[in-house]
């Protein structure tokens, strides 16, 4: 177990003291290869503001791609005992949680690290919403 920041990391999260935390933006890179060739995922992204994303971001076709999307599951109504971290700062901070699955099919690295920008860009985008019309 590491504790960091008064934080125990245990399959999940436990805190083991309150701390303030104002803003919280937290990346994790995980470099498989996702099997799927002709598909990028994006995961667990609320509806409104996917659909925000993929204007931004659309099917990236040059590399013989399209976006597999999927709702995000529930949170959980009772906090367990230990929880992941999404539902985690979900439940107490309203943070928004996504996973991008691109597999390396058809990409070179520079591909990969442009797509990766793109999509960062992408989300930062939608997580604005829209202006209201004027009338």
């Amino acid at each position: 177990m590491a504790e960091s920041r008064g934080w125990a990391f245990r399959r999940g999260v436990t805190p083991t003291k309150p701390r303030p935390l104002k803003r919280l933006f937290h990346e994790e890179q995980d470099l498989h290869n996702w099997q799927n060739k002709h598909t990028d995922g994006l995961l667990g992204l609320v509806p409104a503001v996917r659909e925000r994303f993929v204007r931004f971001m659309p099917d990236q076709l040059e590399f013989g791609k399209q976006w597999d999307a999927q709702d995000p599951k529930p949170l959980p109504a009772q906090a367990p005992e230990k929880e992941l971290l999404r539902y985690y700062c979900q439940r107490n901070f309203g943070s928004l949680a996504v996973t991008f699955e691109f597999p390396w099919f058809g990409r070179t690295p520079d591909d990969m690290r442009a797509t990766g920008r793109k999509a960062i860009w992408a989300l930062l985008r939608a997580m604005d919403p829209p202006p209201p019309k004027s009338n």
